[in-house]
């Protein structure tokens, strides 16, 4: 009989497979992130292969863009080996969690059986007189009865652990055969189901369909094993899918009144990871279906204007690249409309497509990695809404602060702004980093001068989403087309704009004295914008009727220096009190 060393099921007479379980998956999550490392470098890979075909032309092109290319390629199927080896890896150290885990139970029963004496009664002294009259023969007996019992169970005990060794050995046949064949979709899926890879590396794979899989299972499984990022909880996203799942059902109203919206206010109160699972939880056409009723306008169950936008920008701000991926290919309306654009229906442009922004980041930076903001960063582009590019352009020069509080970049890369509603309260607009391009790649709509910064155009994006400007049902690009100084001025700032009468003097004011007063109102912060009349004046530098301007300045001689949010190349017009009497129609103040 052994000697009992100890109890439990963690020593006896069965041992662990050599590397623990714990061991070999951290192995296998080495590759896995190294796959993710590899997957960041091919995304640069492919921005530069962007740049270079952009900045290249003539016959160093094809040769450059082409080299780029099998780079990008190579890269991808580094990332796929790397991933899929350590799916390979986790799913033997599963089975060896499965192995030591069956050891464990063997362990336990012998001792457990050791304590009992494997079943063999204690001798009763009492009753028992011929153990009386021959006690040490009794106990003789007795002892060889326990051995022959313990026996019994050992060979039962080694017939069950061979089991487990054979089971183990046989996934460690099916993962170096796996790894021999190498990576593929549908093997790549079994890891996935199985669990053998972290259902948050599905981020890495945009293109697989991840809707085959059935990913409330997952979920499950994640629940059980507490492997989830900081801040989610799983409980709150399958409440979620399953208010999902009666919202796609019909069943649109609870106690509580339409449970649409008591979903949004759920929403927000989640952690940011959480809706990469509640997205993973949902196959292509219930992603369709909900974005059909969340962008109802049904007054009775629907969120609104804003509740729409709040919906969207939750899962665009917390998504993963994978989520981010789905949700362009099942909710348009993330996008706004590309119609309506007078360049367009006037063939002067192409209907643009979503591609990427031109080189460059938000924001241009100094040396000490600070923003830098200026009027110049505007650029208007084919859109005809000089209107809130000029307030865009006053508030860039007066308050570069108030650009950087109200626009920045999520770590996803999807671009948030803060933008306000009719009452004055704060909405967090976020929108993918697409922008409308032409058939070379070049911004169709609003761009960057050159300068880099491409702050102004995913402004000029969010607002299209978020603006109700457009008359006759009118929405996106062309809805922004054609306005006044004053407005959308509570949208951008939360303030209404302050209206400036030019009827009957220079900004109604009359005199010179007044005109210092401008002055004063510009330097010291004060944005302001003025309206072109429709005046043909070649005589004047940088005219341009039926436009809107912003202040920059005055001369030393006391004329009005307006610039023209066309782009920082385009020249200043500079105006007299006079020309400026005649010739402005109105005009506004913004203030953040």
């Amino acid at each position: 009989m052994l000697d009992a060393g100890g109890g439990g099921g963690y020593s006896g007479p069965f041992h662990h497979f050599g590397p623990a379980e714990s061991t070999v998956e951290s192995d296998g999550d080495v590759l896995i992130d190294r796959g993710g490392e590899i997957c960041n470098v091919a995304q640069d890979v492919y921005q530069q292969e962007l740049e270079a075909a952009r900045g290249t032309d003539g016959p160093l092109l094809a040769p450059l863009t082409a080299a780029n290319s099998r780079v990008y390629r190579r890269t991808l199927e580094l990332k796929d080996a790397s991933v899929y080896a350590g799916g390979c890896v986790r799913k033997f150290g599963n089975a060896i969690g499965i192995h030591d885990r069956g050891v464990d139970g063997l362990n336990t029963e012998y001792w457990q059986a050791y304590a009992n004496d494997f079943g063999v009664a204690e001798i009763d002294w009492d009753r028992n007189k011929g153990a009386q009259r021959d006690p040490e023969g009794a106990e003789a007996d007795r002892q060889a009865a326990i051995g022959r019992a313990e026996s019994a169970l050992m060979a039962e005990l080694r017939r069950r652990e061979g089991e487990l060794r054979e089971s183990l050995d046989g996934e460690a046949d099916s993962s170096a055969s796996m790894l021999d064949q190498g990576p593929s979709e549908d093997r790549m899926m079994s890891l996935f189901q199985a669990g053998d890879l972290p259902i948050m590396a599905t981020q890495m794979f945009p293109g697989y369909d991840f809707s085959r899989l059935d990913m409330r299972e997952m979920l499950e499984e994640l629940r059980r094993k507490g492997d989830l990022p900081p801040g989610v909880d799983i409980d709150q996203v399958m409440a979620a899918l399953d208010d999902i799942d009666k919202i796609l059902d019909g069943e649109l109203f609870d106690d509580g009144g339409p449970r649409l919206r008591q979903l949004l206010a759920d929403l927000q109160d989640m952690a940011p990871g959480s809706f990469d699972f509640i997205v993973l939880g949902l196959d292509d056409d219930e992603l369709r279906r909900l974005d059909e009723v969340v962008t109802d306008d049904n007054p009775l169950f629907g969120l609104g204007h804003w509740g729409t936008i709040d919906f969207h920008s939750l899962f665009l701000a917390g998504g993963s690249t994978a989520t981010l991926w789905r949700l362009k290919q099942n909710w348009p309306s993330i996008e706004p409309s590309l119609e309506g654009v007078d360049a367009i229906e006037d063939g002067d442009l192409r209907m643009p497509r979503w591609g990427d922004p031109p080189p460059g980041g938000l924001f241009r930076l100094d040396g000490d990695g600070n923003p830098i903001v200026s009027a110049g960063d505007v650029d208007q582009g084919m859109v005809g809404n000089c209107w809130m590019q000029a307030k865009m352009a006053a508030l860039a020069q007066e308050h570069p602060d108030w650009v950087t509080e109200h626009i920045w970049q999520n770590a996803n890369g999807t671009i948030s702004v803060k933008m306000y509603d009719d009452d004055g309260n704060p909405h967090v607009v976020t929108i993918t980093d697409d922008l409308p391009v032409d058939e070379n790649g070049t911004p169709a709509f609003s761009g960057n001068s050159g300068s880099g910064a491409n702050w102004a155009s995913y402004y000029e994006k969010a607002h299209a989403l978020a603006s109700d400007h457009g008359s006759d049902g009118e929405d996106g690009y062309g809805g922004t087309e054609g306005g006044s100084t004053d407005d959308d001025a509570m949208l951008m700032t939360g303030n209404d704009a302050e209206d400036i009468d030019n009827e009957g003097g220079f900004l109604g004011m009359g005199d010179h004295e007044d005109l210092d007063d401008v002055r004063h109102r510009v330097e010291n912060g004060e944005s302001v914008v003025v309206s072109t009349n429709d005046d043909d004046r070649d005589d004047i530098d940088g005219w341009v009727s039926n436009h809107v301007f912003y202040v920059k300045g005055f001369t030393d001689d006391g004329r009005v220096i307006c610039g023209n949010p066309w782009s920082s190349n385009d020249p200043d017009m500079v105006l007299t009190e006079d020309q400026f009497n005649d010739l402005i129609d109105g005009g506004s103040v913004v203030r953040p």
